[in-house]
């Protein structure tokens, strides 16, 4: 009886190992590739089409709008807003 218990807590710690594993694979293929889709494409009515683009090929003044979107005094504080 001992045995059957220590084989099914044995067996559990495998499947939740390989299922940790996956989650780490698909996290570090999707750092190198891009989605095939996102949400935003899947509720659009209309066919949507987007090519990625390098962080580099943007315009200069982007980064900081797209951050500036949440943080309209980020560039007047040093990381951390305490207004």
């Amino acid at each position: 009886m001992a045995k059957r218990k220590f084989d099914i807590f044995s067996r559990a710690w495998t499947i939740i190992w390989r299922a940790l594993l996956l989650l780490v694979v698909v996290l570090l293929l999707l750092r190198f590739v891009p989605p095939p889709t996102t949400a935003f494409m899947l509720q659009s009515p209309y066919p949507v089409t987007q090519d990625w683009i390098s962080i580099d090929e943007l315009p200069s003044h982007v980064p900081l709008a797209f951050v500036s979107s949440e943080d309209q005094r980020f560039p007047n504080h040093y990381g951390v807003d305490f207004a």
